[in-house]
């Protein structure tokens, strides 16, 4: 079964049982799946770090491995791109809008409030969002996503799409290719916690 680039994936794409406290300060845990024609790949997590001005990504591959983290500190503009190998790390500084580079597809696209009755994931009630392209023409990347009002920070789960959505997203699912032979990238948030681990919010010794 072909696998999906995740590095790509996570550039593309590198930003709750309490139900009732709004959030600027905790953790994000997501389980991702990528699907082809040919299945399904095993769940990867992807987790989400954040307190105010500072956040971070972690992707963790289905052993457990992780393969890739990026740093971002909002307040100086910078974020660090960080791959580990064993017991090493291998550091990257970028700004802000490097960063985001790969979100610049996404000026020919709008999104779309769905009037739908809405869910509650994790204690958080989210409202539907899709983005389509400006002229409705079919579309060889989509994006479906419940999105809450409730969770504070600039970070997602993908760069470009923050004003978009116009919230939070706890799943999202990333439609690439055309019919039912694209490819799809679905994430769903499996915890949310107002704990965060401070050392997942600073740079590597």
């Amino acid at each position: 079964m072909r696998k999906l680039n995740w590095l790509a994936i996570l550039l593309f794409v590198p930003m709750l049982a309490l139900g009732q406290a709004e959030l600027n300060r905790g953790t994000v845990r997501y389980e991702m799946v990528g699907m082809t024609a040919g299945g399904a790949d095993d769940p990867s997590i992807f987790t989400i770090y954040f307190a105010p001005g500072i956040a971070s990504t972690v992707l963790s591959m289905p052993s457990g491995e992780e393969a890739l983290s990026v740093l971002y500190n909002y307040q100086e503009n910078r974020a660090y791109m960080i791959f580990r190998e064993k017991r090493k790390s291998l550091v990257t500084p970028v700004t802000l809008e490097e960063l985001s580079v790969a979100g610049a597809e996404f000026e020919d696209y709008v999104a779309e409030n769905i009037k739908s009755k809405g869910k509650t994931i994790l204690g958080y009630p989210c409202r539907e969002v899709r983005i389509r392209l400006v002229d409705g023409a079919a579309s060889s990347q989509r994006v479906h996503a419940w999105v809450t009002d409730d969770i504070h920070t600039p970070c997602r789960i993908a760069n470009g799409l923050e004003s978009l959505l116009g919230g939070f997203p706890l799943e999202i699912t990333f439609n690439m290719g055309s019919g039912a032979q694209g490819d799809q990238v679905v994430y769903k948030a499996v915890d949310i916690s107002p704990a965060v681990n401070a050392d997942m919010l600073k740079l590597p010794e």
